[in-house]
């Protein structure tokens, strides 16, 4: 079989992987790379160095992978790797869904039942001209400003949601904790998710063939974590500069010890793919127990903030009515 015969039954292999897959990002890299291997022939070969400028960086990792060794193996290692991903974004969307889909049902219910609710007791307040406490007057202002209003309402609400997403967006995009708080914030979920698509990119170029500087960049390129790929160019830039031991890099600081021992057991060593491949699963496994873990913590802390929202709702509106019996008593 040649390579262009390889590389289209590779490609069929691909793209019956990517439908497979839950719809996102990486259904739609894998169909990117299907579609270029399936587009080339020996009339059109695509050049390696611009094969994948259309993919990402993580397809590209691994389309050198394809290139550089059986592509069996290759693929396999692949198609695990891409199905541990998109587990841990699996679990990861289902730890948020219920308490989403919660707070977003009661905001419906009181943008267009409060109104409903709060009206009387605001009429019935002001005909007994009572002095109203604090709680009271902050539920009636946000009802008259807020849920009286729903146009007014559902704006709040949308630029609101689109500042959290864009401030969500800049933390993963740029990483300022992990930048300036590394200490501090080294083993939340994001970083320990990227830390196990690094070891396992890595893992499947080095054992590709694929020298350790390129392997060291390109891995930390497409983990998807800023921070983690400045950390690999600068242990890339260690290794091509020939400046000695990996473990002596400035950068080996901010990795853990048993990730720079996999890379470089010793100095010039081979690394160990068999234990870059134990570590990559061994943090998504402790990624997926976290998020099996939030999915039901989450749910349960969404029930009480919804549960403390109705109780405020109910004592805000009955205090001045208790204040009002007990000075008839």
């Amino acid at each position: 079989m040649d390579s262009f015969t390889n590389q289209s039954v590779v490609a069929e292999a691909v793209d019956a992987f990517a439908s497979e897959l839950p719809a996102g990002k990486r259904r739609r890299e894998l169909k990117t790379l299907s579609q270029s291997l399936k587009n080339s022939s020996p009339e059109h070969p695509l050049p390696t160095a611009s094969r994948w400028t259309t993919a990402s960086r993580w397809t590209t990792a691994f389309g050198r992978g394809l290139e550089l060794r059986d592509g069996e193996t290759a693929l396999t290692l692949w198609m695990s790797h891409a199905s541990r991903e998109s587990r841990i974004q699996s679990r990861r969307t289902q730890a948020w869904i219920y308490p989403i889909a919660l707070t977003g049902l009661v905001g419906v219910v009181m943008l267009f039942v409060g109104p409903m609710i709060l009206e009387p007791f605001s009429r019935m307040y002001e005909e007994f001209g009572l002095q109203l406490p604090l709680p009271t007057r902050l539920l009636l202002y946000i009802g008259d400003h807020y849920f009286g209003a729903p146009i007014r309402a559902l704006m709040f609400i949308a630029v609101a949601a689109a500042l959290g997403y864009l401030l969500y967006w800049l933390i993963h995009r740029y990483s300022p904790f992990s930048r300036f708080f590394n200490r501090l914030v080294a083993g939340n979920s994001v970083s320990v998710s990227a830390m196990a698509s690094f070891t396992g990119m890595l893992s499947h170029l080095l054992s590709a063939g694929v020298p350790l500087a390129d392997a060291l960049q390109e891995s930390g390129d497409a983990c998807g974590h800023n921070y983690l790929a400045s950390v690999s160019k600068q242990l890339s830039d260690h290794v091509r500069e020939n400046r000695g031991p990996l473990v002596n890099a400035r950068a080996a600081a901010r990795l853990p010890k048993n990730v720079i021992y996999a890379i470089e057991p010793k100095h010039n060593a081979v690394p160990s793919f068999a234990l870059l491949r134990e570590l990559s699963a061994l943090y998504e496994e402790r990624v997926a127990a976290r998020y099996d873990w939030a999915g039901g913590a989450v749910g349960v802390f969404g029930v009480l903030v919804v549960g403390s929202l109705v109780a405020f709702i109910i004592i805000a509106l009955f205090m001045p009515l208790v204040e009002l019996i007990s000075g008839l008593t």
